[in-house]
């Protein structure tokens, strides 16, 4: 299993109705059947034929009876009054994710939510945390040279810091390698932007203000 993928699956907890939004082939919806951590499955996406494959993935492997498919956007394939538990939104756009979440409009109504977008994580932090959400685990996994954000999210309330905002709540997993060498890369990308920016361009202080961020938060890993 993708470590991308084992990571998703990980911070989903055991409820009874769990959907996954834009189910693509339906690997992650396999392995939380497999695994019992729901169950029933919603599948859905709003491409048909990217929905049929995760259709026979689920038949082939004997869930049959355990998944319903839809073909939309987003949760408005649920139906008014039907409770779902846990929703699953990986491999989209942070404002993709930012947009099904406002649609829906309902933080009570999901247990759990874990979210893995494919960018904009700042953006996703900030509209979370003010919009009736709480984040609980915010991780960073690296997965050949590629990095991505996953959350685990539930109805509440919470205050963000802008260094929060930008690198993950304070409690997220900053000891890890896969943050060490993501906040790396990025400081490296910036020191590099920077240095062919000429300093009255308007976003030289943007890039320098962000880059004194990485400076606190390598600080901060210092103390943990």
């Amino acid at each position: 299993m993708e470590k991308r993928m084992e990571a998703i699956i990980d911070l989903c907890q055991t409820l009874p109705v769990t959907v996954d939004v834009g189910c693509d082939h339906g690997y992650v919806g396999l392995e939380l059947l497999r695994s019992d951590k729901t169950n029933h499955l919603i599948a859905c996406d709003i491409s048909k034929p990217s929905l049929q494959k995760a259709i026979n993935l689920l038949n082939d492997n004997g869930f049959t009876e355990r998944f319903s498919a839809r073909v939309g956007d987003g949760l408005s394939v649920i139906n008014k009054g039907e409770k779902i538990d846990q929703v699953v939104i990986a491999g989209m756009g942070g404002m993709e994710i930012i947009h099904i979440l406002k649609e829906f409009n309902k933080p009570n109504a999901i247990r759990n939510l874990v979210l893995q977008p494919m960018n904009q994580i700042l953006q996703l932090r900030e509209f979370l945390c003010t919009n009736g959400y709480e984040i609980t685990r915010d991780l960073i996994i690296k997965e050949g040279d590629k990095f991505y954000h996953i959350l685990s999210v539930r109805a509440g309330h919470q205050e963000l810091s802008e260094l929060e905002l930008g690198f993950g709540a304070i409690y997220s997993d900053r000891k890890s390698k896969d943050f060490a060498d993501w906040l790396k890369q990025k400081e490296k990308k910036t020191k590099a932007i920077l240095k062919q920016m000429p300093k009255d361009n308007q976003k030289y202080d943007y890039f320098k203000h962000w880059l004194l961020n990485m400076k606190a938060i390598k600080q901060t890993l210092t103390e943990l």
